[in-house]
């Protein structure tokens, strides 16, 4: 479960470090750049979506699993992850046009 939890974790900071490089990225006027970083943002997104999908079949398959400090944060750093890829995108869209 802690493997699970922690994949979870490295996947969402990892598409959360692509956003916002992706974000520098447009900043530089490297739209071809920032656009594949978002990519790869969302293909890491997938990653952390997987193990949340798995942790979520194990609480659902086993009632007495209890939630843990580390499950909490893991979700907390998803749904962080979420909103900078969708932030990501406004800023590039953004950038574009000033450009």
């Amino acid at each position: 479960m802690e493997e699970v939890i922690l994949n979870l974790m490295a996947h969402s900071g990892e598409a959360k470090s692509y956003a916002m490089e992706a974000i520098n990225a447009s900043k530089n006027n490297r739209f071809e750049k920032s656009e594949y970083l978002l990519q790869k943002a969302n293909e890491e997104l997938a990653y952390a979506q997987l193990s949340q999908s798995t942790l979520m079949q194990n609480e659902k398959n086993d009632s007495s699993l209890k939630i843990s400090l580390l499950s909490v944060q893991a979700q907390d750093q998803l749904m962080t992850s979420m909103f900078l890829i969708d932030v990501a995108k406004e800023l590039i869209s953004l950038y574009l046009k000033i450009n």
